[in-house]
This record gives C-alpha cells, structure tokens and sequence, in this order.
C-alpha cells in the first residue's frame, strides 16, 4: 500500500481524461470567441452601410436644396457627382450597383 503511495507521488503530467477535458474547454471557448466575433463583424458592416445610405441622402439633398422636387435626379446625375460612393457606381453599365458585386 505504501509503495502505491510513493509511486503516485513521483508520476507527473495530464491523464487521458484530463487533457480531453482541457481540449473540449478551450474548444468551447474558442467557439464563443468566434460567435461574438461574428456578430459583432456584422453589426460593423450593417452600421457602416447605414452610414453610407445616410451620407448618400445628404449629398442628393445638398444637390436639390432650394429646389421643390427631385426632378431630373436619376443614375447618371448621381454617377456624376459625389453623392454615391465610388464603391456603389458601375462606370462600365453607367448605374449604381451593390459594393458586394464584381
């Protein structure tokens, strides 16, 4: 009984069972990184989006102001002017486009 005593107290290092419970932990953890990650990479995207529609709106308001409607306002009059971000505007087909297409 003793000598089993003594021998536990010289062995060293992670069981089997205690390094699949460290690798399912820091699995776990990783996972919750990478959601919160995620989310947050899409709220960024969505806010960055509005920001854009938002300065878009300013800019054609800034090109109508003084005026009582939007006539004329059409894809070539906002592919002309800095209204739309360059990433919005398809030179080649003259007309806005999403930034997300090739």
């Amino acid at each position: 009984m003793v000598s089993k005593i003594m021998n536990k107290k010289y062995e060293k290092g992670l069981s089997l069972i205690e390094s699949a419970m460290v690798l399912a932990l820091a699995a776990t953890v990783t996972a919750g990184v990478m959601f919160y990650y995620q989310s947050a990479s899409d709220s960024n995207k969505a806010q960055n989006a509005i920001s854009e529609v938002m300065s878009a709106t300013s800019a054609i308001n800034g090109l109508y102001i003084g005026q009582t409607s939007y006539n004329g306002l059409n894809s070539n009059v906002l592919l002309n002017t800095s209204a739309i971000p360059d990433n919005y505007k398809d030179t080649t087909h003259k007309k806005t486009r999403s930034p997300h297409e090739k």
